[in-house]
């Protein structure tokens, strides 16, 4: 043997007799790499064997050294396997949690031990469910599992113990101020982030749930309604009814969202002690979502930090789109600085540039005026398009851009009458329903939320496809619209004076009456009925392609419309040409383009201006005027 390794030698016999061993001074005096490395090596292996050698060595109770609080396991202390159990800490429906010692590292720990009168009902795998959830989770605010088993009948696992209170013992002592609440509210985001990421949604955050460790750290704890993301909703919502958010009691999933809200409610009722929505009982509470009668925080505690308020309250929105988008955004809200009153920010209203609100809908606004701007052009070069081709009038003709915006204004004008007639009965039919306590729309959030994936996608393509079909029948029952345009066209012996004439306007008139209404629809599906759908399953879904299908069927019935408005609707200069009375459809500097609709069989004649076969009336008529 090398004289290098002799000391290993008898280092080696030192760590199998348990001696003693200064390993810092070993470490510092091996200058040899590889040397420095076989010591560490033999550290790691001493470290074993002193934690196996501690299970079975005897305690030293001489009257010089205290036993350890953690240590107090006696023969009649009653055991589940290698934990003793020291004291009841809690029970629930299910299990009991306990205070035990764990025997084995010499360490306490909580246990929860399931009920035998439970454990005679479920099977292992649901026994075991709550701990295969918790142990997918590692993050310093959530309690950590460390095994699970079953012993003497009873099926538990152990995790850390927290010596601590929980934030429901808190407040009962008194309520906390918008920073510590805030401190809170950013490690408990932390923690629900982290479940989040484990593909877990919590469904019972509350203040008993969440305990504040003696060093001051937060824990989440308690998975026992926790569900993995995307499970079908249960049919009675999981969870404390004064933290559920409102779409949970119409039968909705549990989501990121809804475990957001709960973050919400508690932030709340750590600093007011009480609840943004108060009941005496679930019945009551529903009713009280349904009449959205929450008390906001910036009401019942107008002191507070404007900045904390604003996040509070964004995570209690009811609606589940408007909350935060995640646990990290809500941590960021909770984070940024200043602490300010409402006074002191009213003060810099008036001084700051614009917020990024007031810009992002100006954008909108903006956005919203160019898209009405196309359409309207739109409806005008369609309408003009129609009139050009069936009268045969040239392409010089062709009107400036500002003509088509006033063709078309005029094309979609009675359209708009008939969405504000629209909107204003939807206002009329919300108002009486907020009056009568919300029974419409609960009746449609639940039938809504109650929908899976694929029946939601299922309700949007049958939407689609009844518009759809009504747009044909509703063409095939005004046929006679179109045949005319072709009839024109063509110049064929088919259209008569009778054709474009008063009936005429009386099918267009039917037409467009119609027509409107189904835009109205179409309008209502891509603004309204789709996006809703879209935000009751925004990860399963994805219909908003079909918010795009109405929006185009609902443009493809304007155009329509539209395509007939010149020949229908249009007041042309009335002249007398060659004895018949005539009108000047289009013009220019030099030439005019006349039609005689009593024989329209002669088509569109092109003139000089100031032809003496032409005689100007000085009025103005319709081309179906008799």
């Amino acid at each position: 043997m090398s004289p290098a390794l002799d000391p290993l030698t008898s280092l080696a016999e030192s760590v199998a007799d348990g001696e003693s061993i200064d390993w810092d001074a070993l470490d510092a005096l091996a200058a040899d790499p590889e040397l420095r490395g076989l010591v560490e090596h033999l550290r790691v292996v001493a470290g074993i064997a002193e934690v196996h050698r501690t299970q079975t060595d005897e305690v030293d109770e001489s009257p010089h050294q205290a036993p350890s609080p953690t240590a107090e396991t006696t023969d009649d202390r009653e055991r589940w396997g290698h934990l003793a159990l020291i004291r009841k800490l809690g029970q629930g429906a299910f299990g009991e949690v306990y205070l035990a010692h764990d025997t084995w590292l010499d360490h306490p720990r909580a246990l929860k031990l399931l009920k035998p009168e439970v454990a005679n009902r479920l099977s292992p795998e649901q026994l075991l469910h709550e701990a295969r959830k918790l142990v997918r989770v590692r993050h310093p605010n959530v309690v950590a599992v460390h095994g699970a088993d079953r012993h003497d009948g009873r099926v538990g696992f152990w995790m850390d113990f927290v010596d601590g209170q929980t934030l429901g013992e808190r407040v009962d002592e008194a309520c906390l101020d918008a920073d510590e609440a805030s401190a809170i509210g950013r490690e408990l985001c932390d923690a629900l982030a982290a479940v989040h990421r484990a593909g877990l949604i919590h469904r019972d955050i509350k203040a008993q749930n969440v305990m504040r460790g003696a060093d001051g750290r937060i824990f989440l704890m308690d998975f026992g309604a926790g569900e993995f993301m995307g499970a079908s909703p249960s049919g009675r919502p999981q969870g404390t009814p004064l933290y559920l958010a409102p779409e949970l009691f119409s039968g909705g999933a549990a989501s990121v969202q809804s475990d957001i809200y709960a973050v919400g409610v508690l932030l709340y009722h750590l600093v007011t002690g009480g609840f943004p929505v108060q009941a005496g009982s679930v019945t009551e509470l529903i009713k009280a979502h349904g009449a959205k009668s929450a008390v906001s925080l910036r009401t019942s505690q107008p002191q507070l930090p404007v900045r904390f308020v604003s996040a509070v309250e964004r995570a209690l929105d009811a609606d589940p789109a408007k909350r935060f988008a995640s646990a990290e955004e809500m941590r960021d809200a909770l984070t940024e600085p200043p602490s300010l009153t409402s006074s002191q920010v009213i003060e810099i209203v008036h001084v700051e540039a614009p917020s990024s609100r007031l810009w992002a809908w100006t954008l909108r606004a903006v956005v919203a005026l160019l898209v009405f701007g196309v359409v309207v052009g739109l409806a005008g070069f369609i309408s003009w398009s129609g009139f050009q081709i069936a009268l045969h009038v040239d392409a010089t003709f062709a009107p400036p851009p500002g003509e088509y915006l006033r063709l078309g204004m005029r094309a979609v004008l009675p359209f708009l009458i008939y969405l504000a007639s629209a909107a204003a009965g939807f206002a009329l039919l919300r108002g009486i329903d907020l009056v009568a306590g919300g029974p419409v729309t609960r009746l449609i959030e639940t039938r809504t939320s109650a929908l899976s994936a694929a029946a939601t996608i299922r309700l949007a393509v049958g939407f689609c496809l009844l518009a759809a079909v009504a747009w044909v029948v509703l063409i095939a029952s005004h046929w006679r619209l179109f045949d005319t345009l072709a009839g024109l066209q063509s110049g064929t012996a088919g259209v008569s004076t009778d054709r474009l004439g008063p009936a005429f306007r009386a099918i267009n008139l039917s037409y467009g009456n119609l027509a409107g209404w189904l835009t109205c629809g179409l309008v209502s599906l891509a603004l309204f009925v789709f996006p809703r759908l879209e935000k009751q399953h925004p990860e399963r879904s994805g219909i908003r392609m079909f918010s795009w299908t109405a929006a185009v069927l609902a443009l493809l019935v304007l155009c329509s419309a539209s395509l007939t408005r010149g020949l229908a609707w249009e007041r042309y200069p009335v002249v007398t040409y060659e004895n018949r009375r005539s009108y000047v459809i289009a013009s220019t500097d030099n030439d005019m383009v006349l039609y005689a609709p009593s024989q329209p069989q002669l088509g569109s004649v092109r003139v000089r201006r100031g032809d003496v076969r032409v005689h100007e009336t000085g009025t103005f008529g319709l081309l179906v005027d008799p």
